[in-house]
């Protein structure tokens, strides 16, 4: 299969497979974001949902809430007992992917922290070793690790309550924050937005 960064062009096949798997990967976020804010996944997930128990943390108390569906869905949602609302999703995920680039520093008495201008040479032997490395990644499955996504500062919008703050953890660290200044309920869009040959 044609590789990012290798000059060639996915065969018709390869790119639908692709295509298939961006649309598969884009289903599961958007399904994670949305039960965090409404308790449901996308429609297409086809989801089930088992109570799972409860948990119970310094903070406070959560009902837990499994839900699986189509094409390995997988995630748990963890809503507050005193007010109802999600506080916390976990699920698994493969691992973020990191290429990296560089080497020893240039030496000829520059200071330290001062770069010299890559020749053409060194261009092509760094994207080499990202080529490299790319193709290594690709030949073996990617790591899976355990992600939580929280939501926060619930506050009401035309009447319906809505997390403004979200915030991403894998292994305890934070890897995403979104802030959330406003929302519209219902607001009215133009069909020709989702017109296709726009």
């Amino acid at each position: 299969m044609a590789t990012a960064g290798s000059g060639e062009k996915p065969t018709p096949e390869q790119q639908a497979q692709l295509d298939k798997q961006m649309v598969r990967s884009a289903r599961q976020e958007i399904s994670r974001l949305m039960l965090g804010w409404f308790a449901a996944t996308h429609p297409s997930i086809a989801a089930q949902y088992t109570y799972a128990g409860e948990a119970e943390s310094p903070d406070g108390k959560a009902f837990m809430i499994d839900a699986k569906g189509a094409d390995g869905f997988a995630a748990r949602l963890f809503i507050d007992e005193s007010t109802h609302l999600p506080v916390m999703l976990t699920y698994r995920a493969p691992q973020a992917r990191t290429v990296t680039v560089g080497g020893p520093p240039p030496s000829g008495g520059r200071g330290q922290g001062e770069a010299r201008p890559a020749g053409a040479e060194e261009r092509q032997r760094i994207e080499a070793d990202v080529q490299r490395q790319l193709e290594q990644a690709q030949a073996k499955p990617p790591a899976m690790a355990e992600y939580t996504l929280f939501f926060d500062e619930w506050r009401e919008e035309d009447g319906i309550k809505f997390p403004h703050a979200l915030r991403r953890a894998s292994a305890g660290t934070t890897v995403e924050e979104w802030t959330v200044n406003k929302v519209k309920v219902n607001p009215k869009i133009d069909p020709k937005k989702f017109d296709s040959e726009q």
